[in-house]
């Protein structure tokens, strides 16, 4: 995966001056060999919000409201730090990042009762036909949870996802990388947000950045965290040259969505109490 990244960052001439250190001075300029088959499958590394039940992470010692790509477990943001009897300590709110997104696409996903995780694989079948009878199920509330057939105490849930695919712009290694932010769930609504943010400034999708920063949520289902996306400022990209390396991802991005070479590694949903709050 980390080399069909570089691949997709090796895409423009111009960019060495825009995305710096992606390869050590012995491995510039040489053919990237060996690599030819990887191309024909694009599965991004996702963004994830450490929680008090993401046991694995936290083992990692990331904190918790933190932002982390997966698999890769690679921080991306941080937490805020406060002082506590003289000592730093973690806070659970997590430092600001920017991204520039490069491609939307919907996504319709048919998950298995999370009851039932290590019996059955957590995705039961996914779809990106908006008229399939999984989309339609999960954007009608009166069919979006029904009855496992072999233990009917628990659901099968139809959920729609809003994946945006970004290029990282952050202070640290993640700086330049691409990754996937999927919206679900009791984050669907945020992701919708984000959607209107990007369709007001009349645009192309990649031509400004967004600020993201974890926030604390809470409904009558209970409490979660997730993503809040502001403007950045600044918000534009920086140059022809810059908007020019990102539209070129973006074609490349949107033909292999056409092909249905993007596949998002999603783990077994978080946040049980908000499975079921409404949302997509």
């Amino acid at each position: 995966r980390t080399l069909q990244l570089l691949d997709w960052c090796k895409m423009s001439s111009k960019l060495t001056s825009i995305i710096p250190g992606n390869l050590p001075a012995h491995l510039q300029n040489r053919e990237a060999f060996g690599i030819d088959e990887m191309r024909e499958y694009i599965s991004p590394p996702r963004l994830k919000i450490v929680k008090a039940m993401s046991e694995n992470l936290r083992a990692l010692n990331f904190d918790e409201g933190a932002t982390v790509a997966v698999p890769l477990n690679l921080l991306v943001a941080g937490v805020e730090m406060e002082e506590i009897r003289g000592k730093e300590m973690p806070t659970k709110k997590g430092l600001p990042f920017d991204v520039v997104p490069l491609f939307f696409y919907p996504e319709w996903v048919c998950w298995n009762p999370r009851e039932l995780k290590g019996a059955l694989n957590a995705i039961r079948a996914r779809s990106l036909d908006k008229t399939s009878d999984i989309a339609l199920r999960a954007k009608d509330p009166s069919r979006r949870n029904e009855p496992y057939p072999e233990a009917p105490e628990h659901k099968i849930s139809y959920l729609e996802h809003l994946n945006f695919i970004v290029i990282l712009k952050t202070e640290n290694e993640m700086n330049n990388i691409i990754a996937v932010m999927s919206f679900v769930k009791g984050e669907h609504a945020a992701g919708r947000q984000w959607l209107s943010l990007i369709t007001m400034k009349k645009a192309p999708v990649c031509a400004a950045r967004y600020t993201i920063k974890t926030a604390a949520r809470s409904n009558d289902k209970g409490n979660w965290r997730g993503w809040d996306v502001t403007n950045a400022i600044p918000s534009w990209a920086e140059d022809q040259d810059e908007f020019a390396v990102y539209e070129k991802m973006h074609m490349e991005l949107k033909q292999a969505h056409q092909e249905r070479r993007i596949v998002v590694d999603h783990e077994d949903l978080d946040e049980p109490s908000v499975a079921n709050s409404g949302e997509f």
